[in-house]
């Protein structure tokens, strides 16, 4: 039984594994989580498992990231006594990637609406995932949105403008596309300048892809990774604004969708 195997790279690149003290010492010097706890015959193909990592952790540590990542999450700013209110662990109080609170956001949330006095009484309601009541309820979404919202408004970006961005930068390299790719990323306004600044580069007259050396298409990709990132992470709260506004429709008929925190 040998330890040679193969360890396939973010990018599909392969790279063969060689290891004379066990396969699990072998995977365990690349820093990856192991998925196979026996020896591999020789030649055998061995995949690693990257673990339940974020988009944000992947793009850090393994410089790629996931279209449709189950791990992904969203924070956001929540009051002091949120975090007094209930005994949920921090790091458990998070939007996941589809927009959908996790349900220790939710319960910490619903408890925290309720009235001090109130709460040991409801605690054990809280903590099984139960409703307290419809007005309870939308206040935690209308909650949620609005805080979605507010983080949305402060970000020096926003959803259409990074979308705008990254197809730009898709259209960067094409020839046929010069001037209208120029446009687009002018609109760019701060990022395009440092890019053009950091690499010596000019739009002139000329075509756009012609001017770009390979230093500055590796670092564009890695521009393209960081604005992809934050689009993802902005479309979470997009989805939890909406998901929210949903909620409180159903439950309040005579809602009117005239809240400030619309999507």
């Amino acid at each position: 039984m040998g330890c040679k195997g193969s360890y396939v790279a973010p990018l599909g690149e392969e790279t063969p594994l060689v290891a004379a003290d066990g396969l699990e010492k072998c995977i365990r010097r690349l820093g990856v989580g192991s998925v196979w706890h026996e020896d591999a015959p020789l030649g055998k193909r061995v995949l690693l498992s990257y673990g339940t990592y974020t988009n944000l952790e992947l793009l850090e540590h393994y410089g790629f990231l996931l279209d449709e990542n189950p791990n992904d999450k969203a924070f956001i700013p929540l009051e002091p006594e949120v975090y007094a209110s209930s005994s949920w662990p921090k790091d458990s109080l998070y939007i996941h990637q589809n927009g959908k609170p996790s349900f220790a956001l939710l319960s910490a949330l619903r408890l925290w609406a309720t009235p001090a006095s109130q709460r040991r009484s409801v605690g054990h309601l809280v903590y099984s995932g139960t409703q307290l009541s419809s007005e309870n309820e939308i206040f935690v979404m209308e909650w949620i949105a609005k805080s979605c919202h507010v983080v949305l408004e402060n970000l020096p970006t926003s959803v259409e403008e990074d979308s705008l961005l990254l197809c730009a930068l898709d259209k960067m390299q094409d020839p046929d596309l010069p001037m209208e790719v120029g446009n687009a990323l002018r609109s760019s306004g701060v990022e395009f300048s440092a890019f053009l600044e950091a690499h010596d580069l000019k739009i002139g007259d000329g075509n756009v892809g012609l001017l770009l050396s390979e230093k500055a298409r590796r670092s564009m990709e890695r521009w393209k990774l960081a604005v992809q990132w934050r689009l993802r992470h902005k479309r979470i709260l997009v989805d939890c604004i909406s998901r929210c506004t949903e909620i409180i429709s159903s439950l309040s008929p005579t809602f009117l969708g005239h809240r400030g925190y619309q999507s």
